[in-house]
């Protein structure tokens, strides 16, 4: 169990080291003065995390120049850095799994109370859980819907609007790892 525990962080390390040298490889532009002011309009996602990332538990998600992350060597809770290493903040004191991304907010499954499914604001703020159905696992953003297995209805595949309203079943299939494209 502490070999794994030791692969676990140092596959995360790599990860996260992964991202900030492809960030710094990105070309730097500064807008000029005709473009518009707020970076952060153009780099709003409208997907919370790649299926990739989501398959292997959504443990970094980027949106703009901010990257947000499940802290191995801190009890999974969530934090976010900017692309240039500055800026390292702890979001939550939950044990968060599968970290999506869209917009103001992060949705993520809150394992420190049973699974739930959760959203938090980029800030830290804000912290709402969205409805009473476990998750564990397998959520994927898109647009204003979250999809995911529901582990209260044997991981049959749901979604739910991002504000926790229009919750609906969509199959009586057991689903994982699941990717909506679109």
């Amino acid at each position: 169990m502490r070999k794994l525990s030791k692969k676990i962080i140092l596959v995360s390390t790599l990860l996260i080291i992964t991202i900030l040298i492809l960030a710094g490889c990105s070309s730097a532009t500064t807008p000029s003065s005709s473009q518009s002011s707020s970076a952060s309009t153009a780099a709003v996602n409208t997907i919370g995390n790649t299926p990739g990332n989501l398959v292997n538990g959504g443990s970094v998600a980027q949106q703009g120049d901010w990257f947000y992350y499940i802290n191995y060597s801190d009890n999974l809770y969530l934090y976010k850095n900017r692309t240039d290493g500055t800026g390292r903040t702890k979001l939550n004191s939950d044990k968060s799994w599968y970290v999506n991304v869209v917009g103001d907010w992060i949705y993520y499954i809150n394992n420190s109370d049973n699974g739930y499914l959760y959203k938090i604001r980029t800030d830290g703020t804000g912290k709402t859980k969205l409805n009473g159905d476990q998750s564990y696992e397998h959520i994927n953003v898109v647009g204003d819907w979250i999809y995911y297995a529901n582990f209260s209805d044997k991981d049959y595949l749901y979604k739910i609007r991002t504000d926790g309203t229009g919750e609906t079943k969509l199959n009586n299939d057991k689903s994982q790892s699941i990717n909506v494209v679109g």
